[in-house]
């Protein structure tokens, strides 16, 4: 089975990218804060994807989500 995490990347990094020309070039005037919170949701997918490749898969409690081998561990030799 092929993992589609480099589609999910792009994807993700695509959608914010889009969104966030449109909402510049809309001129669209920011006045209410759920409509900060809907401008910032890009962002945060950028930021949480950014967290998750860095940090987050190595978690002992996240890292059964993914099959990411653990290359940084004591390597045993016959």
């Amino acid at each position: 089975m092929h993992r589609p995490t480099s589609t999910v990347r792009f994807t993700i990094l695509g959608v914010g990218v889009v969104y966030t020309v449109l909402l510049y070039l809309s001129g669209a005037h920011l006045d209410t804060w759920y409509k900060y919170v809907v401008a910032v949701l890009p962002a945060a997918g950028g930021v949480a994807l950014a967290v998750w490749d860095a940090w987050a898969w190595r978690q002992p409690g996240l890292a059964r989500l993914t099959h990411r081998p653990r290359i940084d561990g004591l390597v045993h030799g016959r």
